[in-house]
């Protein structure tokens, strides 16, 4: 009977450590394409204020 309970215990550990390593792997994505959309809008502004006046 405990087996099974330690079993479970670790099955549990596990699967709240699977779900924790899919939230992080999202997160980094996430986190890559908002980086590379802040970056875009910087260089954009950058442009603007470097271009000479009409």
């Amino acid at each position: 009977m405990r087996q099974a309970i330690g079993s479970r215990r670790g099955q549990s550990i596990v699967e709240y450590m699977l779900a924790v390593s899919v939230l992080v792997v999202g997160l980094a994505a996430a986190w890559t394409l908002l980086a590379e959309g802040v970056s875009g809008g910087f260089d954009s502004v950058r442009r603007t204020v470097q271009a000479p006046y009409p």
